[in-house]
């Protein structure tokens, strides 16, 4: 019988534990780590996996010890991995996921998962966040064909022919919906050398209103930011020098040194690692927006949306989710 082929419009990528499994002989630890770096607590992550602190936390400690540095840094209350951290996560999130596969596979008798999903999934996010765990996804499951649509427009799924959708924030409007809370949208402000060079940096909130701000909207005349400064709310009035409709834009624009802006932390990873941006005001804490998978409430689910449910669970709930 000939073999049939994904339907799909990425490129596959290589993939290559031998480095994490010369290391790392026990799952359970990449379980502990995992739940670490998705829950952002070491107590979370103990009451999550039935462990105590202390045993999550000697687990963390033996692994920061094989690979000679640590795993984590402690930034708004919660733990976040560290670049080593981010590394192993996302070997961690393969390992995982095969070995998952492989119980399924036996358990199965060796059958092939087979069908078809219809995802829609926000263009920003989805080109810096997604497309790995996808082509991962494709690549474990060749048998599902998979038709991704890349829109950030609000998308009705009760009403469009969508199987999954993926949402960053709070609107989720239909009725017959089942939304799934995967992760969150960490926030900063961020601005490039050259403006901070020529216009200075934000000490306190007496310094916003000198500052050009950037924002996402449309037709603002008026703008506030909300944060917290050691536990205690704040809001302050901006008056809005430049508007743009998409985050990209807004990046680029803020890269090219045309003002100040609050933008998600995983669209600025590589322009920071590049030292194109400079994340300004580190103790102030902006609230984060919910990451979601959002699937119609009353079609049927099939295996295939399952197992991509559980990848992009895994993908998703590193709140810093962008490129590594």
């Amino acid at each position: 019988m000939e073999k049939s082929y994904t339907k799909v419009i990425f490129f596959p990528v290589s993939v290559d534990h031998k480095d994490t499994m010369r290391k790392i002989r026990s799952l359970a630890e990449l379980e502990v780590f995992r739940t670490v770096a998705r829950l952002g607590s070491f107590s979370a992550a103990s009451e999550s996996l039935a462990l105590t602190k202390s045993a999550v936390g000697k687990s963390i400690a033996r692994m920061e010890e094989k690979f000679d540095g640590p795993l984590f840094f402690r930034k708004n209350g919660r733990q976040q991995p560290t670049a080593l951290g981010h590394r192993l996560l996302t070997a961690s999130d393969r390992i995982l996921f095969e070995a998952d596969y492989l119980e399924g596979y036996v358990s199965d008798g060796g059958e092939e998962i087979n069908g078809s999903l219809s995802i829609n999934i926000p263009i920003s996010f989805g080109r810096r966040c997604l497309l790995e765990p996808l082509i991962s996804f494709v690549r474990r499951y060749p048998n599902i064909d998979l038709e991704v649509s890349f829109s950030d427009r609000f998308v009705d799924i009760s009403e469009e022919p969508y199987d999954l959708c993926v949402r960053l924030g709070d609107q989720v409007e239909e009725h017959a919906a089942t939304v799934i809370d995967v992760g969150a949208q960490d926030y900063g402000l961020y601005a490039s050398p050259g403006y901070i060079s020529d216009r200075g940096t934000i000490s306190g909130r007496n310094d916003i209103a000198r500052h050009s701000f950037i924002v996402f909207g449309r037709g603002l005349t008026h703008s506030s930011l909300e944060f917290k400064i050691n536990g205690k709310r704040f809001h302050e009035a901006i008056r809005p020098k430049y508007i743009f409709g998409e985050g990209e834009s807004m990046l680029e624009a803020t890269v090219q040194g045309l003002g100040v802006a609050k933008l998600p932390d995983w669209l600025c990873k590589d322009a920071v690692d590049a030292g194109n941006l400079i994340q300004l005001c580190d103790g102030w804490v902006f609230h984060p927006r919910p990451i979601r998978i959002v699937l119609p409430k009353n079609k049927p689910r099939p295996t295939a949306t399952n197992l991509l449910i559980e990848k992009l669970e895994r993908s998703l709930s590193n709140p810093l989710c962008g490129k590594q």
